[in-house]
């Protein structure tokens, strides 16, 4: 489709979806953004400034894993799509595990600190998983 732009046609609709779910996706290390596109859009007014990523959220204490902590964090380096816990809507592991939509326009944040109860403020580290090249 030219400037870098592939246009891949899938016979079958949960094909598409399964390789929308489980991006990211890269080749050589480089980010490859997808795009699912929609009636009335045109390829070539597209801009792809946007991908998803599972981001690890370290430093939270074990019971404020949560989901509505997840949705609260986690608008801090993106919109966030999924908190992974579970049915009770608790994460217990050594991390909060949420996935973002980035804008690829702007830098990475690596951390921040965020209020926990009424006065406490805690830093966080956002680890962002199979992080490719994807700007300079």
């Amino acid at each position: 489709m030219g400037d870098n732009k592939v246009l891949i046609r899938f016979g079958e609709a949960n094909d598409l979806n399964r390789v929308l779910l489980l991006s990211l996706w890269s080749f050589d290390k480089y980010l490859v953004v997808l795009h699912k596109l929609r009636a009335g859009e045109a390829v070539n007014k597209l801009t792809f400034n946007r991908a998803y990523f599972w981001v690890q959220i370290h430093g939270l204490p074990t019971m404020n894993q949560t989901k509505k902590a997840g949705l609260r964090i986690g608008g801090i380096p993106g919109d966030v799509e999924k908190v992974d816990v579970d049915e009770k809507g608790f994460c217990l592991g050594g991390y909060l595990h949420i996935r973002v939509s980035l804008d690829l326009t702007k830098p990475l944040c690596r951390g921040r600190r965020v209020r926990i109860g009424e006065s406490a403020t805690t830093w966080v580290d956002f680890k962002y998983e199979r992080l490719p090249i994807f700007y300079y």
